[in-house]
Protein backbone atom coordinates (compact mmCIF):
# COMPACT_ATOMS: atom_id res chain seq x y z
CA UNK A 1 0.00 0.00 0.00
CA UNK A 2 3.01 2.24 0.45
CA UNK A 3 3.77 2.45 -2.98
CA UNK A 4 0.20 3.24 -3.91
CA UNK A 5 0.51 6.51 -1.73
CA UNK A 6 3.33 7.17 -2.85
CA UNK A 7 2.13 6.85 -6.37
CA UNK A 8 -0.63 9.58 -5.72
CA UNK A 9 -2.79 7.41 -7.59
CA UNK A 10 -4.94 5.91 -4.30
CA UNK A 11 -7.53 8.54 -4.47
CA UNK A 12 -8.52 7.29 -8.49
CA UNK A 13 -8.27 3.70 -6.86
CA UNK A 14 -10.67 4.14 -4.72
CA UNK A 15 -12.87 5.66 -6.78
CA UNK A 16 -12.73 3.34 -9.05
CA UNK A 17 -15.98 1.02 -10.17
CA UNK A 18 -16.02 -2.36 -11.26
CA UNK A 19 -11.91 -2.66 -11.32
CA UNK A 20 -9.88 -5.93 -10.73
CA UNK A 21 -6.70 -5.49 -8.63
CA UNK A 22 -3.88 -8.26 -8.46
CA UNK A 23 -2.13 -7.92 -5.50
CA UNK A 24 0.96 -8.80 -4.40
CA UNK A 25 1.89 -10.20 -0.92
CA UNK A 26 4.79 -8.98 1.13
CA UNK A 27 6.79 -11.64 0.33
CA UNK A 28 6.93 -10.65 -3.47
CA UNK A 29 7.50 -7.16 -2.49
CA UNK A 30 10.51 -8.74 -0.34
CA UNK A 31 11.68 -10.48 -3.69
CA UNK A 32 12.06 -6.95 -5.29
CA UNK A 33 15.51 -6.23 -6.03
CA UNK A 34 16.06 -3.22 -3.07
CA UNK A 35 17.56 -0.61 -5.63
CA UNK A 36 14.42 -1.44 -7.65
CA UNK A 37 12.58 -0.51 -4.86
CA UNK A 38 14.03 2.54 -4.28
CA UNK A 39 14.02 3.65 -7.48
CA UNK A 40 10.05 3.54 -7.75
CA UNK A 41 9.83 5.20 -3.91
CA UNK A 42 12.02 8.00 -5.20
CA UNK A 43 9.60 11.26 -5.11
CA UNK A 44 11.43 12.34 -8.81
CA UNK A 45 10.46 8.69 -10.13
CA UNK A 46 6.11 9.29 -9.47
CA UNK A 47 5.36 8.40 -13.70
CA UNK A 48 7.65 5.44 -13.58
CA UNK A 49 6.03 4.32 -9.88
CA UNK A 50 2.27 5.19 -11.45
CA UNK A 51 3.06 2.80 -14.71
CA UNK A 52 3.93 0.22 -12.32
CA UNK A 53 1.41 0.05 -10.07
CA UNK A 54 -1.22 0.26 -12.96
CA UNK A 55 0.46 -3.03 -14.12
CA UNK A 56 -1.25 -4.67 -11.49
CA UNK A 57 -5.18 -3.51 -12.13
CA UNK A 58 -7.20 -3.70 -15.18
CA UNK A 59 -10.02 -1.87 -15.65
CA UNK A 60 -13.44 -4.26 -15.52
CA UNK A 61 -14.36 -7.19 -12.97
CA UNK A 62 -12.60 -10.22 -14.02
CA UNK A 63 -12.33 -13.40 -11.80
CA UNK A 64 -9.31 -16.41 -12.12
CA UNK A 65 -12.16 -18.64 -14.57
CA UNK A 66 -12.00 -15.30 -17.36
CA UNK A 67 -8.28 -15.21 -17.74
CA UNK A 68 -7.17 -17.59 -21.09
CA UNK A 69 -3.80 -18.90 -21.93
CA UNK A 70 -1.95 -17.02 -24.03
CA UNK A 71 -3.57 -14.04 -23.23
CA UNK A 72 -2.08 -10.88 -23.19
CA UNK A 73 -3.17 -7.70 -21.90
CA UNK A 74 -1.75 -4.35 -23.03
CA UNK A 75 -1.14 -1.78 -20.29
CA UNK A 76 -0.14 1.74 -20.48
CA UNK A 77 3.00 2.85 -22.07
CA UNK A 78 2.85 0.07 -25.02
CA UNK A 79 3.71 -2.82 -22.64
CA UNK A 80 1.52 -6.11 -22.49
CA UNK A 81 1.33 -8.54 -19.44
CA UNK A 82 1.14 -11.96 -20.34
CA UNK A 83 -1.17 -14.37 -19.06
CA UNK A 84 -0.78 -18.59 -18.45
CA UNK A 85 -3.17 -20.96 -17.99
CA UNK A 86 -3.50 -24.64 -17.17
CA UNK A 87 -6.68 -26.25 -18.57
CA UNK A 88 -9.23 -25.69 -15.64
CA UNK A 89 -7.75 -22.55 -14.68
CA UNK A 90 -6.44 -23.97 -11.33
CA UNK A 91 -2.82 -22.53 -12.14
CA UNK A 92 -2.66 -19.48 -13.47
CA UNK A 93 -0.09 -16.81 -13.98
CA UNK A 94 0.03 -13.03 -14.82
CA UNK A 95 3.01 -11.28 -15.83
CA UNK A 96 4.99 -14.18 -14.17
CA UNK A 97 3.16 -14.02 -11.18
CA UNK A 98 0.81 -16.67 -10.16
CA UNK A 99 -2.53 -16.00 -8.34
CA UNK A 100 -1.84 -17.77 -5.27
CA UNK A 101 -5.71 -16.68 -4.13
CA UNK A 102 -7.94 -15.82 -6.84
CA UNK A 103 -11.66 -14.36 -7.01
CA UNK A 104 -11.90 -12.43 -3.47
CA UNK A 105 -14.82 -9.91 -4.06
CA UNK A 106 -14.61 -6.52 -2.64
CA UNK A 107 -16.82 -3.60 -2.53
CA UNK A 108 -15.58 -1.91 -5.69
CA UNK A 109 -15.02 -5.21 -7.84
CA UNK A 110 -12.47 -8.12 -7.95
CA UNK A 111 -8.95 -9.07 -5.97
CA UNK A 112 -6.31 -11.64 -6.73
CA UNK A 113 -3.36 -12.38 -4.70
CA UNK A 114 -0.07 -13.09 -6.40
CA UNK A 115 3.09 -14.09 -5.12
CA UNK A 116 5.45 -11.78 -7.38
CA UNK A 117 5.17 -8.30 -8.84
CA UNK A 118 3.67 -8.42 -11.97
CA UNK A 119 6.35 -7.72 -15.26
CA UNK A 120 5.24 -6.65 -18.80
CA UNK A 121 6.74 -9.05 -21.63
CA UNK A 122 9.71 -6.80 -21.86
CA UNK A 123 10.39 -6.12 -18.45
CA UNK A 124 10.47 -9.96 -17.44
CA UNK A 125 14.04 -10.68 -18.24
CA UNK A 126 15.13 -6.82 -17.06
CA UNK A 127 13.11 -6.98 -13.31
CA UNK A 128 13.99 -9.60 -10.88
Amino acid sequence: MQLVELSGLETSLTYADGFTIFVPTNEAFGDLDVSRFEELSDPQNRAELQEFIKWHFIPNEVFSTQLEDNQVIEVEGDKQIQISADMGNTNVTIGGASIIRPDIKTSDGMMHVINGVIRPIDDVNRMP
